[in-house]
């Protein structure tokens, strides 16, 4: 009797979890007709697309959007999207809206990317000019020069020598494209040797005489850092200079005690400079004096007794 009951208690347990399961089926299917009813086809892409591509047909597929979260512009038709431009970049399953195309027969590539006022420009960088490889398009970077000291002329304080130079010559430069992607390589990305960045059509002028007397550097900003760099540059004497300053909280050098001033009755009695000698004359040249002629000397014996006569 026992037994039995069990077993109408396993069967009647069995029968719930199967008519809850039941139900849960039923009610996800509702749920998924419901929500299908009230979503309609909206076009998104693939994959991962960069501006200025032209959309292929493996690039794009019609997909279920809520009705009530559709964006504007969406597409609901893919009829003449391939072969379109892309305005914009997309990530994959994101969907492609009328203003993220470009209008019908618009080039492709690089120029539909640069933004009116600039112009692209490429630089052969080198990994330690460019963050090691890290810089992908779409980062921002600061452009820092290097100008040797006979390049440097007119620069303010550098009127009578041109020591070399560095200073910032163009801030907030976006990168439009790298040789390379950089894809990981043992935990490290390949460098790219040359960039292309969006320079404003202002500074082509001094971003490529920069490039063409010195050397240009690149430096990686933060994501979303608008901050201006206001800089007059720095040179070897203004490095040294800040360098050797003392830092807040160090002991200064002590000062040199200084003397008291000396009274009156102490103050040196000042002496006369003296005056310059005026410049000696020469002496005129002594007048020749002609010499005495030799005299002519007889001797005279006079007995015992001897003298001499001389005459001229």
């Amino acid at each position: 009797m026992q037994g039995k009951t069990y077993l109408v208690a396993a069967l009647g347990l069995g029968l719930a979890l199967g008519g809850a399961f039941g139900i849960s089926r039923w009610h996800q299917h509702a749920l998924e007709a419901e929500r299908q009813r009230l979503s309609v086809p909206v076009l998104v892409a693939l994959r991962g697309l960069n501006q200025g591509e032209a959309l292929g047909p493996f690039d794009f597929r019609m997909s279920a959007w809520p009705a009530d979260a559709l964006p504007e512009g969406a597409i609901m038709d893919a009829a003449g999207i391939e072969g379109r431009v892309l305005s914009a970049s997309l990530q994959a399953g994101e969907p492609i809206l009328l203003g993220k195309l470009a209008a019908v027969g618009a080039l492709t590539g690089l120029v539909q990317r640069i933004s009116p006022g600039h112009r692209a420009v490429s630089l052969k960088v080198t990994d330690a000019s460019a963050v090691n490889g890290f810089i992908q398009p779409g980062h921002r970077v600061d452009v820092i020069a290097y100008l040797p000291g006979s390049a440097a002329p007119g620069l303010a304080g550098l009127a009578a020598q041109n020591p070399a130079l560095t200073r910032s010559l163009i801030d907030d430069v976006v990168v439009l494209a790298v040789d390379r992607e950089a894809q990981a390589d043992q935990g490290r990305p390949k460098a790219s040797s040359v960039l292309t960045l969006e320079i404003k059509a202002a500074d082509l002028e001094r971003f490529e005489h920069a490039r063409q007397t010195g050397s240009i550097s690149l430096a990686l900003r933060a994501d979303g850092d608008k901050t201006p760099l206001v800089s007059s540059g720095q040179t070897s004497a203004s490095l040294w200079s800040s360098a050797s300053r003392v830092k807040p909280g160090a002991n200064p050098i002590p000062a040199v005690q200084q003397r008291p001033a000396m009274t009156q009755q102490e103050a040196p009695v000042p002496v006369a400079s003296p005056v310059s000698a005026a410049p000696l004359v020469p002496a005129a040249s002594p007048v020749p004096v002609a010499s005495p002629e030799p005299l002519r000397c007889v001797a005279l014996i006079e007995g015992l007794k001897l003298s001499k006569e001389c005459s001229p």
